[in-house]
């Protein structure tokens, strides 16, 4: 799962009620800055979690590990 970040998905209980569920069901997430230079706070939900900043590059060398 990739949890696309902004300012407003810290105040997003579905966003987050969404993370905990695929968290609970073992589904990998990944957590994704839209912005580089405006990026939101982190839901507590990803704690742990990968975080990049939105890039192809960034992303691609994500799902290569996957």
């Amino acid at each position: 799962m990739i949890v696309l970040l902004s300012k407003n998905t810290w105040h997003s209980s579905g966003a987050r009620w969404e993370i905990k569920c695929a968290k609970e069901e073992g589904i990998p997430v990944l957590g994704m800055h839209i912005k580089k230079n405006d990026q939101g706070a982190i839901p507590p939900e990803l704690k742990g979690k990968n975080i990049i900043t939105w890039s192809w590059d960034n992303l691609a060398n994500v799902i290569k590990k996957i």
